[in-house]
């Protein structure tokens, strides 16, 4: 599957809910859109990736 199933305002209402718990989240960080994906398919609650860092991979400015 190229794109998410979860609509952008599921992801905030999930992700809300997951930092009102009080439980610890993960969020590890990814390099490139496709560590992304595999930090997700993985079930951490989140991922990280730096602007400069998707830039820098996609080979723009």
């Amino acid at each position: 599957m190229l794109y998410s199933a979860t609509t952008p305002e599921q992801k905030r209402i999930a992700l809300r809910q997951n930092l009102a718990s009080g439980r610890i989240q993960q969020f590890p960080g990814a390099f490139n859109p496709l560590s992304a994906r595999l930090i997700q398919e993985k079930g951490f609650d989140g991922v990280y990736i730096s602007g400069a860092v998707l830039a820098n991979d996609l080979g723009l400015p």
